[in-house]
């Protein structure tokens, strides 16, 4: 998945032009999307490195 600093710029660029509206939604979206997958992946690698170490 593309990063969400991405989709913001996207998301922005659209709400510059007339009629956009719907297009900047989608992109917005898709940043806040893009950041929970960051979260979650960085949670799953955080919850490895701690089962590993318990072993």
């Amino acid at each position: 998945m593309i990063g969400p600093s991405s989709h913001e710029d996207s998301a922005l660029a659209s709400l510059s032009r007339d009629n956009e509206i719907e297009e900047a939604k989608v992109h917005a979206l898709l940043a806040v999307a893009s950041a929970i997958e960051k979260l979650a992946d960085a949670v799953e690698a955080r919850n490895s490195i701690e089962e590993n170490r318990d072993l």
